[in-house]
Protein backbone atom coordinates (compact mmCIF):
# COMPACT_ATOMS: atom_id res chain seq x y z
CA UNK A 1 0.00 0.00 0.00
CA UNK A 2 1.45 3.42 -0.93
CA UNK A 3 2.36 5.60 1.98
CA UNK A 4 0.25 8.65 2.67
CA UNK A 5 1.87 12.03 2.12
CA UNK A 6 2.96 13.54 5.36
CA UNK A 7 3.28 17.19 6.07
CA UNK A 8 5.99 18.17 8.48
CA UNK A 9 4.51 21.62 8.97
CA UNK A 10 1.19 23.36 8.77
CA UNK A 11 0.40 24.71 5.36
CA UNK A 12 -1.00 28.15 4.60
CA UNK A 13 -3.87 27.52 2.18
CA UNK A 14 -5.79 30.26 0.43
CA UNK A 15 -9.33 29.15 -0.39
CA UNK A 16 -11.16 30.86 -3.24
CA UNK A 17 -14.85 30.07 -2.92
CA UNK A 18 -17.80 32.41 -3.47
CA UNK A 19 -20.19 30.25 -1.42
CA UNK A 20 -19.91 31.04 2.31
CA UNK A 21 -21.17 27.64 3.48
CA UNK A 22 -18.75 25.53 1.42
CA UNK A 23 -15.98 28.02 2.19
CA UNK A 24 -16.59 27.54 5.92
CA UNK A 25 -16.60 23.75 5.54
CA UNK A 26 -13.27 23.80 3.69
CA UNK A 27 -11.70 26.09 6.30
CA UNK A 28 -12.84 23.76 9.08
CA UNK A 29 -11.66 20.65 7.26
CA UNK A 30 -8.18 22.07 6.69
CA UNK A 31 -7.90 23.37 10.24
CA UNK A 32 -8.79 19.93 11.61
CA UNK A 33 -5.99 18.54 9.42
CA UNK A 34 -3.58 21.01 11.05
CA UNK A 35 -3.38 23.62 8.30
CA UNK A 36 -4.13 27.33 8.34
CA UNK A 37 -6.82 28.42 5.94
CA UNK A 38 -7.64 31.87 4.64
CA UNK A 39 -10.84 32.46 2.73
CA UNK A 40 -11.47 34.69 -0.25
CA UNK A 41 -14.81 35.17 -1.97
CA UNK A 42 -13.59 36.72 -5.23
CA UNK A 43 -10.68 36.49 -7.63
CA UNK A 44 -9.84 40.13 -6.85
CA UNK A 45 -9.58 39.41 -3.13
CA UNK A 46 -7.54 36.27 -3.81
CA UNK A 47 -5.13 38.14 -6.06
CA UNK A 48 -4.65 40.83 -3.40
CA UNK A 49 -3.96 38.19 -0.74
CA UNK A 50 -1.46 36.39 -2.99
CA UNK A 51 0.37 39.65 -3.70
CA UNK A 52 0.65 40.46 0.02
CA UNK A 53 1.39 37.04 1.54
CA UNK A 54 3.00 33.74 0.70
CA UNK A 55 0.68 30.78 0.61
CA UNK A 56 1.68 27.17 0.17
CA UNK A 57 -1.32 26.40 -2.01
CA UNK A 58 -4.41 27.93 -3.60
CA UNK A 59 -7.56 25.83 -3.35
CA UNK A 60 -10.31 26.93 -5.72
CA UNK A 61 -13.80 25.56 -5.15
CA UNK A 62 -16.08 26.06 -8.15
CA UNK A 63 -19.04 24.21 -9.62
CA UNK A 64 -17.42 24.34 -13.03
CA UNK A 65 -14.07 25.78 -14.19
CA UNK A 66 -15.50 28.87 -15.90
CA UNK A 67 -13.74 31.58 -17.90
CA UNK A 68 -13.26 33.85 -14.86
CA UNK A 69 -11.43 31.11 -12.94
CA UNK A 70 -9.28 30.08 -15.92
CA UNK A 71 -8.38 33.71 -16.74
CA UNK A 72 -7.48 34.30 -13.08
CA UNK A 73 -5.15 31.28 -13.08
CA UNK A 74 -3.50 32.40 -16.33
CA UNK A 75 -2.98 35.89 -14.90
CA UNK A 76 -1.50 34.44 -11.73
CA UNK A 77 0.86 32.17 -13.68
CA UNK A 78 1.98 35.12 -15.80
CA UNK A 79 2.56 37.27 -12.70
CA UNK A 80 4.65 34.52 -11.10
CA UNK A 81 6.99 33.97 -14.06
CA UNK A 82 10.53 33.55 -12.82
CA UNK A 83 9.32 32.87 -9.26
CA UNK A 84 8.26 29.68 -7.52
CA UNK A 85 4.79 28.83 -8.78
CA UNK A 86 1.97 28.69 -6.27
CA UNK A 87 0.37 25.23 -6.55
CA UNK A 88 -3.29 25.42 -7.54
CA UNK A 89 -5.89 22.76 -6.82
CA UNK A 90 -9.38 23.03 -8.30
CA UNK A 91 -12.23 21.30 -6.51
CA UNK A 92 -15.18 21.08 -8.88
CA UNK A 93 -18.56 19.44 -9.22
CA UNK A 94 -18.25 19.01 -12.96
CA UNK A 95 -15.28 18.66 -15.25
CA UNK A 96 -15.24 16.80 -18.55
CA UNK A 97 -12.13 16.02 -20.60
CA UNK A 98 -12.28 19.33 -22.47
CA UNK A 99 -12.56 21.30 -19.21
CA UNK A 100 -9.72 19.28 -17.71
CA UNK A 101 -7.53 20.18 -20.69
CA UNK A 102 -8.47 23.86 -20.31
CA UNK A 103 -7.54 23.68 -16.62
CA UNK A 104 -4.19 22.08 -17.44
CA UNK A 105 -3.43 24.68 -20.10
CA UNK A 106 -4.35 27.52 -17.73
CA UNK A 107 -1.89 26.23 -15.14
CA UNK A 108 -4.05 24.39 -12.61
CA UNK A 109 -1.91 21.68 -11.05
CA UNK A 110 -4.62 19.30 -9.90
CA UNK A 111 -8.34 18.95 -10.58
CA UNK A 112 -10.40 17.05 -8.02
CA UNK A 113 -14.05 16.20 -8.59
CA UNK A 114 -16.75 16.37 -5.94
CA UNK A 115 -17.89 14.53 -4.01
CA UNK A 116 -14.52 13.80 -2.46
CA UNK A 117 -13.56 12.18 0.81
CA UNK A 118 -12.01 14.64 3.28
CA UNK A 119 -8.88 12.49 3.65
CA UNK A 120 -8.39 12.38 -0.12
CA UNK A 121 -8.71 16.17 -0.30
CA UNK A 122 -6.22 16.81 2.51
CA UNK A 123 -3.76 14.22 1.19
CA UNK A 124 -3.97 15.77 -2.28
CA UNK A 125 -3.29 19.22 -0.86
CA UNK A 126 -0.24 17.99 1.03
CA UNK A 127 1.05 16.18 -2.08
CA UNK A 128 0.60 19.24 -4.27
CA UNK A 129 1.89 21.92 -1.88
CA UNK A 130 5.35 23.36 -2.27
CA UNK A 131 7.47 22.07 0.64
CA UNK A 132 9.11 25.42 1.38
CA UNK A 133 8.34 28.55 -0.59
CA UNK A 134 10.34 31.71 -0.32
CA UNK A 135 8.57 33.63 2.44
CA UNK A 136 7.86 37.36 2.17
CA UNK A 137 5.71 37.25 5.25
CA UNK A 138 3.56 34.31 6.09
CA UNK A 139 -0.16 34.35 5.76
CA UNK A 140 -0.27 33.64 9.48
CA UNK A 141 0.99 37.19 9.99
CA UNK A 142 -2.45 38.35 8.76
CA UNK A 143 -4.12 37.24 11.97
Amino acid sequence: MPSEPECERSLDVLILDAAPLSQSMLVSLLEVAGHRSYASESVDDALTAIEEFDFDLLLINANKPDKEILDFVKLLRFAQMGEPQLPIVLLTAWCDDANRLDCNEAGIDLVLEKPIAPTVLTQSIVSCAVPERRRRGTAQDRR
